[in-house]
């Protein structure tokens, strides 16, 4: 699997993932980054789209076993539930990186975490933010 940094090379280097343009890291984990971005091309009627769009690079190891292939599907299962961020596209770009593009939802947990003057949230706070 590639390290963080090879994936977000591939971002910094490319800027452009299919039809999106990537904007500032909004995090990272274990299977890759996620990034703001919003549509390259948009008619003058209507307001850029925003979105999350995870990253995934593409090794020898996961050439076949691609994680964010499986998220996409779960997200198309779920897409009518009100729980589940919408699926909105996926691709590959450069022939070593998948690309899933999903509704941006509200503040990750960090960032609210670092709203509050002790930079720490409580349990029931975290949970409540889960369920929202």
């Amino acid at each position: 699997m590639a390290t963080k940094k090879e994936d977000e090379d591939v971002v910094v280097k490319t800027r452009r993932l299919g039809p999106w343009v990537a904007g500032p890291r909004l995090g990272s984990g274990s299977f890759g980054q996620v990034y703001r971005a919003r549509r390259a091309e948009v008619s003058r009627d209507e307001p850029p789209e925003e979105v999350a769009l995870k990253v995934e690079r593409i090794s020898d190891d996961n050439e076949e076993d691609s994680l964010l292939g499986a998220e996409a599907h779960l997200l198309l299962a779920f897409q009518d539930s009100a729980h589940s961020a919408a699926f909105i596209d996926c691709g590959t770009a450069g022939g070593r990186t998948r690309w899933l593009a999903m509704e941006r939802l509200g503040p990750t947990l960090d960032q609210r975490r670092r709203r509050v003057p002790s930079r720490r949230l409580s349990a029931s706070t975290g949970l409540r933010c889960f369920l929202e």
